[in-house]
C-alpha cells in the first residue's frame, strides 16, 4: 500500500526581520501633507530641486540648494519665535536680504527634506569644553541635520551651513560615526566633503570685533569642525520624537561613548528637558523597515498561510507583497492569507511611502512539506 501524503506543514527556513524594536519613545515627523509642508514643496519646487536618484543624492542636492539661499550671518538672532522657526518664513526673509546662522540652515534643510518624504531630524553637536568654555568663548556648538538614506540603510549627517557632509573610510557618515572617529583617533579617518557654493565667512558679527571673529572662524575650521562632534544630541520637538509622558522634554542626548556634560545648565538648560541613551540604536533609529511574521491557518496543518506585516516607515502608505518571482502587489491592511505552493518558495514584503518609494524588504524562505499518514493494514 502506498503512503498518502496528507495534510501538509510549512517550515520557515530563513528570513526576517520578524519583530519591531521597542523604543523608550515613539518617533514621528511632520507629514508631507501638512499645510506648511505642501506650500514649501510647491512654492520652491523641491521635488524638482531634489531630482531623481538615491535618498543620499536627493538630500545632498537639497543641502546645496539651502546653502544657496543666503550666506552665514546673524540677522534676527534671538528672535526665534514660532513664526521665524518655519522654513517658509526663513526663506522669505532670506529673499529680502537677511542672513542667518547655522540654526536656520538646519531648520530649513530638515523641513525641506520632510516636505518631499525624506525622514530628517535636527541635531546639535558640542565641543569638549562646552560646559565651561574658557578660551573658546561662544564658539562651542554647531547646528546640523541628519537624513535617513534608504540606499545606505543609515542616517547621514548634512551640514547646510558649511555645505558639507563627512565620510568615514569612504562611506557617508552619521553624526555618531564622526563622534566615534573623533573620540577614537581624533578624526583621522574622517573626510569632509565640501560642495558648492562654499561657506562664505561673515563680514561682521554682533558678538565679536573683526579680529576676534577672524580667530573664531579659524578655530571653527581648524579640525574641519570634526571636534564639534565631541557631544551629539537631537531635538524632540516640532515633529521629532516625543517621549511618553514627557511633554517638556526637548533633547535626546547620546552618552554611549562620552558622559553627559557636567554642567549643561551652564547655558540655562534644565536637565529635565534631556533624555540620555547609551544604545546607538536608541539614537539612530532604524527606519523604513518592514517586519513579516508567518503563521499557518489555525486548526489542521495545511497549505494556508497567514502573513502579518509591521513597519517603521514615517510616511507610510501601504504594504506590498510578492510570492516567488511574481511582481509586488498591494496588500489591503496589515494581514494577508495565501496558498503556499509545494516545495520551497520565497515571500517578500515591503512598506511603501506616500510618494510611492519602497522601504527595506522583509523576506521569508518557506518550505511546504507533506506529512505521511499511517499505513493501512
Amino acid at each position: 500500500m502506498k503512503t498518502r501524503l496528507i495534510p501538509k506543514r510549512i517550515e520557515i527556513l530563513s528570513g526576517g526581520p520578524f519583530t519591531k524594536t521597542v523604543f523608550p519613545f515613539p518617533f514621528r515627523f511632520r507629514s508631507p501633507s501638512d499645510r506648511a509642508a505642501l506650500t514649501l514643496r510647491k512654492r520652491y519646487r523641491l521635488i524638482e530641486v531634489a531630482g531623481e536618484g538615491t535618498d543620499f543624492d536627493r538630500a545632498r542636492r537639497l543641502k546645496s540648494w539651502v546653502r544657496r539661499q543666503w550666506n552665514h550671518g546673524y540677522e534676527g538672532e534671538g528672535e526665534q519665535d514660532s513664526k521665524s522657526q518655519d522654513a517658509l518664513d526663513i526663506l522669505d526673509r532670506a529673499r529680502r536680504g537677511s542672513e542667518f546662522s547655522c540654526w536656520y540652515f538646519r531648520r530649513t534643510l530638515v523641513q525641506a527634506c520632510l516636505a518631499i518624504g525624506l525622514p530628517a531630524r535636527e541635531l546639535g553637536v558640542c565641543r569638549k569644553r562646552a560646559d565651561f568654555p574658557d578660551g573658546i568663548g561662544l564658539n562651542t556648538s554647531h547646528a546640523v541635520s541628519e537624513v535617513y538614506c534608504r540606499d545606505l540603510r543609515k542616517w547621514v549627517m548634512m551640514d547646510a551651513d558649511a555645505n558639507a557632509f563627512y565620510t568615514v573610510k569612504g562611506v557617508p557618515a552619521s553624526a555618531l560615526d564622526v563622534h566615534s572617529a573623533w573620540l577614537r583617533e581624533r578624526g583621522r579617518t574622517v573626510r569632509q566633503v565640501l560642495d558648492k557654493p562654499l561657506f562664505v565667512y561673515p563680514s561682521h558679527s554682533p558678538f565679536w570685533d573683526d579680529k576676534t571673529m577672524r580667530g573664531v572662524w579659524r578655530d571653527f575650521t581648524r579640525h574641519r569642525t570634526v571636534d564639534y562632534y565631541d557631544h551629539v544630541f537631537t531635538h524632540l520637538l516640532n515633529g521629532f520624537p516625543e517621549p511618553h509622558g514627557k511633554i517638556g522634554q526637548k533633547f535626546l542626548w547620546y552618552v554611549g561613548k562620552r558622559p553627559p556634560l557636567l554642567c549643561m545648565n551652564y547655558h540655562g538648560n534644565d536637565l529635565d528637558r534631556f533624555l540620555f541613551v547609551e544604545e546607538e540604536s536608541h539614537f539612530n533609529w532604524p527606519l523604513q523597515q518592514t517586519f513579516l511574521i508567518a503563521a499557518m491557518k489555525p486548526g489542521t496543518p495545511s497549505d494556508q498561510v497567514e502573513l502579518r506585516f509591521d513597519h517603521t516607515m514615517p510616511f507610510f502608505d501601504r504594504f506590498e507583497f510578492s510570492l516567488g518571482r511574481q511582481p509586488f502587489c498591494r496588500v489591503r491592511g496589515d494581514r494577508l492569507r495565501f496558498t503556499c505552493p509545494a516545495g520551497r518558495t520565497r515571500v517578500r514584503a515591503r512598506c511603501v511611502d506616500c510618494f510611492g518609494r519602497p522601504g527595506h524588504e522583509a523576506v521569508l524562505n518557506l518550505e511546504l512539506k507533506p506529512l505521511p499518514s499511517h499505513r493501512k493494514a
